[in-house]
This record gives structure tokens, sequence and C-alpha cells, in this order.
């Protein structure tokens, strides 16, 4: 059996009359039955069995929506941040399925830990499904921080003006804190999975937007590649991730399509991460990739009338074709 899994950054999924972020930020009726609309095209070509959000303001729209597409399991595991009624300024993620969830569940941090460490941004998403012949296994979900500077990191009056100087100062700590913040989250998650994975061995699939490349030095615990050489690596084997796209374009790794843009500059920012055994180089693999696909016409290629409420992200989905 085939078992297909997207990922998507929604961009600002909140339906009218509330705002995101901004007060001014409020579609009007005619531009959110566009968005609705292109997401659903998305879903419609890929036909997922499974499938990731990221930026969702408005859960109870996104479940029904899901409903009407053919998804009658959908789970959040916290509720936007909300001001004043209306104006929504942290989103959550969220997973649809056309399967039923044995548990859903946050990703919480792990107890045994010693160092601080900041809060999740938004935090991840566990669930647990069972799909038939792949059997059980463990769904992530995650939206790691921005690469947007931290406000504030230095104590500066907003009521005055700063000079260059000042603002330079406080751009360059913010991208660092905003870095920092990006790898507790990352690190936080993978400790997490792999404690997770101790206790019942389920294969796993990780999704999300990750907000920076898997090269980057604060994702080095979900990069196969950052780990360091050990002498029992059948015994690191199985708690490893592997990113499907790299293994999908890695005879030709300058083909693989960007997920994200700025300005004229592409950047790979949307992973599927699958563990060793929906992988055909386990020695007794459950599943092996059998199609990877990006859609980004929206981002390349983009038609007013279709794409006008489009995301700024690539949607990006896998096929696992079930061993016998």
């Amino acid at each position: 059996m085939n078992f297909t899994f997207a990922t998507l950054n929604l961009l600002n999924y909140v339906a009218p009359p509330n705002a995101c972020y901004e007060f001014h930020n409020i579609y009007e009726e005619h531009q959110w039955l566009k968005k609705q609309q292109w997401i659903a095209k998305q879903i419609e070509q890929l036909q997922p069995d499974v499938i990731a959000f990221q930026e969702v303001f408005s859960r109870e729209e996104l479940e029904q929506q899901m409903l009407e597409l053919g998804f009658p399991h959908f789970a959040t595991i916290a509720a936007p941040t909300v001001e004043e009624g209306y104006l929504y300024t942290a989103p959550v993620v969220a997973l649809a399925s056309r399967f039923p969830f044995d548990e859903i569940s946050a990703v919480d941090y792990p107890q045994r830990l010693t160092q601080e460490q900041p809060d999740y941004r938004r935090q991840p998403l566990r669930a647990t499904v069972t799909l038939p012949e792949l059997g059980t296994i463990d769904v992530y979900v995650v939206h790691f921080k921005s690469q947007r500077p931290i406000d504030n990191a230095l104590d500066l009056d907003e009521k005055e003006t700063n000079s260059p100087l000042d603002l330079w100062q406080q751009d360059c700590l913010g991208n660092w804190l905003s870095t920092i913040q990006r790898g507790w989250e990352c690190h936080l998650l993978h400790h997490a999975i792999v404690e997770r994975k101790k206790q019942t061995a389920h294969p796993i699939v990780l999704m999300g937007d990750f907000n920076q490349h898997l090269a980057n030095s604060e994702l080095a615990a979900l990069n196969i590649h950052a780990h360091p050489k050990t002498d029992e690596p059948r015994q690191i084997a199985p708690y490893q991730l592997i990113d499907a796209g790299s293994t999908w374009y890695h005879e030709e790794p300058w083909s693989r399509p960007a997920t994200h843009y700025y300005g004229a500059k592409g950047s790979v920012l949307d992973y599927i991460l699958l563990s060793w055994e929906l992988n055909n180089l386990s020695d007794f693999p459950r599943a092996e990739l059998f199609h990877y696909q990006v859609l980004d016409k929206h981002l390349i290629n983009p038609s007013f009338e279709e794409d006008a409420q489009a995301s700024d992200h690539a949607v990006v989905s896998l096929t696992l074709k079930t061993c016998r």
C-alpha cells in the first residue's frame, strides 16, 4: 500500500473578521474564499493521507475545510494567542488525517534536562496513527522559530529616536537570540522524539517549517550527517532521522526545489524527515520512499487569478510504499 504525507505553511490562515499580527490585516470575504480554494486545489492535487499545517489561527474553520475535503480526523494541541478579541498574534500547528488518531499529545520538555531553556514559540504536536500494513507510527508537526530577530534584545526606549548604531546592535543581538531559540526548539524536540521511541519503537514522520536549512548548526540534532561517529552505529541508527528530500535528490542535489523565497533567493525550509524503518537503507524496512514532490508553481510562476492568496511556502509531500 502507498501512503502520502504532506506539509504546508498556510501563511496567515485567519478567517474574517479576525486579523493577524496587525489590526488592518483582515481578509475580505472574496480573499478568504480564494485562500480556501487555493488550499483545496493543492490538497486535491496531492491527495495526501496525512497533512501537517503551520500558521493556523482559525482552527475551527480549518477543521471544517479538511472535513469537507475528506479528512475526518483533525488535531491541534494549543490555542492561538488573541488580543482585544480579534487580533491574533501567535499561530499554532495542526494535523489532518484520513485515518483515526490513536493518541494526540503536545511535545513537552525533557524532564531530565538540567539546563534552563526558553519556551517553544509554537509547541510541536505529536499524533500516533495506525495505518494498514504500515502499522503504528508517530507523526510530529513542527514550526521552529523564524529567522526574524527577537525584539527588545537591548533596552532601547521606543519613544526615542535611536541611533543607527543602536539599531544595528539591536539587530545583531536579535538575530543571534533568534538562532539560539530555534536551536533550543530543535534539540528539545529531538530529545523528546528519541525518548518516545525508546519507549514505543514506533517509526517516525517529522514534518514542518524548520525556518532554516537543515545543514545549519542550530538544527544539527535532526541532521544525520552532523552526528558524531560512534562505535555502535547499529544502536544509533534507529533513532536517526533521514531527510527524504535529500534522499530523493541525492544524485542531483542542485535540482532540489526551494520551498521559500526571500526576494530572488530560494531556500529549503520545509522538510519531511523519516526514521530508519521507513527507508530502504534499513536492514528490515517497513516502507520505502516511492515519490517526493514539491508544489512550487505559485512561487516561481504565479497566476494572479489562482495564486493571489497562496502561501509563501511550497507544499512538500512524499509517498511511502509499504514493504512486504
